[in-house]
């Protein structure tokens, strides 16, 4: 007796192939979710180095707005990543003294996909302003196209008031050279040139007079010296205060 079995090895046979692709499939799927439980992982411990560095760090969309903040920001700056998020940095940050002057700078290396550094003044959420040194660097995907921004910000306020007292100290030592060279030279000259002339054979009035001159030199001398040695002893306060 002969029966027609085609139909039946055509079914066999769609279920050979739908059992292999779902093998595949599974396969597949297991393979994908081992490299999201590793790609996890990986982001929790990066989040985790994140959020323990000391310096304030920034991650940004292409656009500049904050999309996360981590611990040191948030706890230096007072704003929490609620408050930061959607907000550009210079916006949320920026004071009377502060200089936006840079971020035009700061965007055009950006669009050229390079990283850079400058210092600014900031302020706090209680408007407290510091010094800080801020590290962009672009985040680019996989095909090189910027995919957002990175800031790294340490505070360096402590160096720039350091800088600042050096710079005025600096200033006060040029003046003391200047009055060296300049305001004790005059009085000195005029004593110089006065002494030789009581060499010389001058009637008393004469005499009197170059007495006269001699004593405002001296006077005037003494003046410059005393200026020199007040704006020494200011040198060296600030350098004991700081």
């Amino acid at each position: 007796l002969a029966i027609d079995i085609e139909e039946l090895v055509q079914n066999e046979n769609k279920l050979k192939q739908a059992y292999s692709v779902e093998k595949e499939l599974n396969q597949a799927l297991e393979s994908n979710n081992k490299i999201l439980q590793s790609a996890y992982k990986e982001n929790r411990r990066f989040g985790e180095i994140l959020c323990k560095v000391h310096s304030m760090v920034l991650l940004l969309d292409k656009e500049g707005r904050i999309e996360w903040v981590n611990k040191a920001f948030t706890e230096f700056t007072g704003y929490t990543n609620e408050e930061a998020r959607q907000k550009v940095p210079p916006e949320l940050l920026s004071g009377p003294n502060s200089d936006a002057s840079f971020v035009d700078e700061i965007l055009c290396s950006v669009r050229e996909k390079k990283p850079i550094t400058v210092e600014a003044i900031n302020y706090t959420k209680d408007k407290q302003e510091y010094w800080v040194q801020i590290n962009i660097s672009p985040i680019l995907d996989e095909r090189g196209e910027l995919d957002g921004i990175i800031s790294v910000e340490n505070i360096i306020t402590d160096r720039k008031i350091k800088e600042a007292k050096i710079a005025a100290q600096n200033t006060t030592l040029r003046e003391v050279a200047w009055l060296s060279s300049h305001q004790l030279r005059r009085p000195v000259a005029s004593i110089l040139s006065l002494s030789d002339l009581l060499n010389d054979s001058l009637t008393e009035e004469e005499r009197m007079e170059i007495t006269h001159l001699l004593k405002t030199s001296a006077k005037e001398l003494d003046n410059v010296s005393r200026e020199v040695t007040m704006k020494i002893n200011m040198i060296e306060t600030r350098y004991n205060r700081s």
